[in-house]
This record gives structure tokens, C-alpha cells and sequence, in this order.
């Protein structure tokens, strides 16, 4: 993010088309890896693991790397961008967009989505501070996005504005707040089953109607149940 806004600061200060194509290619590796790293981390704070890999991680990877190979080899097929033009009124650059350009959006989206999606079951699966906290989370990441939106459909008023950059403000606002009031990143949610199975007491949970609803390792060791479920059936209290 921070490399996204430096580079389109000097973008949106540039003059002539040649330099607000430099600094639009030095902006890349930031504009590519923000919906990456936006992925990794949701996928991660939200407890993830099962595809929470490596091997995912290198295949979310690869368009986002190419990307940013291609902006900046652009002069040589135009795939990123086909044409730059400046408002003299406003010295906004208006870019004309090339068919890779599409399909790093769509794909950035998704990323995106996926994410907010994570963010969102979280939200209802978290107890009740943790659920505020991710929801501040999904607040934060929904403003630069929507902002995004704007731009690359062409609805703000502003051809060629983009308002994504100065979005992620409200965002770092937003998440210090969540900093100081949720105290995000100090504490965290930890995953039921990395509590649960690293117990050394044997753990069995009971509902109301004496169902066995879940129970850790150790307690299937100390019971030595097998392949036999015991979630799900009733439980028997001998004394």
C-alpha cells in the first residue's frame, strides 16, 4: 500500500506521458501485491489451515508476478496499458487499458472478495470481541475497494482520478482505531483447535441434552475410540 500511494503521488506530480508511465510501472509491484497480501493475511487471521499452504500461496501468486513483469515491460506489447493521455486542465493522466489489464483486475477482485469472504465468516464464527475487532477489519479493506471500483469502471466525474490511494487513508484511520479499541494485532484470535488438541487434559463438550458435541486428542487417546464416532452420540455419566 505504501508503495501504491508513494508512487501515485510522484504519478499524479509527473507532466508529460513518459514519466506518468514510469511511475505508474514503479507503483506495480504494490498495486499487484496488495489484493495478494490482502488474500494471505485474511486467510491466515481467519484460521484458514486447510488451504492455508504453500503450494496456494505460490499458485494465488502467479498473475500478480506476471503483472508486474509485464507493466514493466509494457513499451514493448502495451498489454498493461494501450495509451496515456493528460487533461491540460486538470494534469491527469487518463489511461487506456490493455486486455491483461482485465484480467489482473478480475482476478485482483476476486482475490479481494475471497478474502472479504473469509473476513466475514470470521466475523459470525469469533466471539464477541474478536467478531468486532474482524469487523473493523472488513470495514477498513470495503473503502479502498469500493474506491477501486470507481475508478476502473470510469464512474467518478474525474476521468482518470483514482481515488484509491487516498482511500487506503480512511483505512489506516480505520484500523487504528481498531488498533486502539480492539487492540488489533496485540491480541489475536486463537484457532479452537490448536487450543483444544494441545491440551494435556483430556476435554469433552456436552449440550443440553447430553450429546457429545466435540472432544480433543487427548481425550480420543485416553478413551481409545478408534474409528468408532463419538460426536454426536450421548454420554453416559457413571459415578
Amino acid at each position: 500500500v505504501f508503495q501504491w500511494s508513494f508512487a501515485y503521488i510522484f504519478e499524479a506530480a509527473a507532466t508529460t506521458v513518459a514519466l506518468k508511465h514510469l511511475w505508474s510501472q514503479v507503483a506495480y509491484p504494490g498495486t499487484a501485491g496488495t489484493s495478494l497480501f490482502f488474500f494471505f493475511f485474511a486467510m491466515g487471521y481467519s484460521q484458514q489451515d486447510r488451504i492455508n499452504s504453500t503450494p496456494i500461496r505460490i499458485a494465488a501468486s502467479l498473475i500478480p508476478v506476471l503483472t508486474v513483469v509485464l507493466a514493466a515491460t509494457n513499451g514493448w506489447h502495451r498489454w498493461v496499458w494501450t495509451g496515456i493521455s493528460i487533461d491540460p486542465a486538470s494534469n491527469i493522466a487518463v489511461y487506456r487499458h490493455g486486455f491483461w489489464f482485465w484480467i489482473f483486475v478480475i482476478y485482483s477482485y476476486c482475490l479481494v472478495l475471497a478474502g472479504m469472504a473469509f473476513l466475514a465468516t470470521a466475523v459470525l464464527r469469533f466471539h464477541g470481541f474478536y467478531s468486532a475487532q474482524t469487523l473493523f477489519l472488513l470495514f477498513g479493506a470495503l473503502l479502498p475497494f469500493t474506491a477501486n471500483i470507481v475508478y476502473v469502471f470510469d464512474l467518478d466525474p474525474i476521468p482518470g482520478l483514482d481515488w484509491t490511494p487516498v482511500f487506503f487513508m480512511f483505512s489506516g484511520l480505520v484500523l487504528a482505531l481498531g488498533m486502539t479499541r480492539f487492540r488489533f494485532l496485540d491480541l489475536v484470535p486463537v484457532a479452537r483447535e490448536k487450543l483444544m488438541d494441545n491440551l494435556r487434559d483430556g476435554l469433552m463438550v456436552i449440550d443440553t441434552q447430553g450429546r457429545v458435541v466435540d472432544l480433543n486428542r487427548r481425550l480420543e487417546e485416553l478413551l481409545d475410540t478408534g474409528r468408532e464416532p463419538v460426536v454426536g452420540g450421548t454420554a453416559v455419566v457413571r459415578c
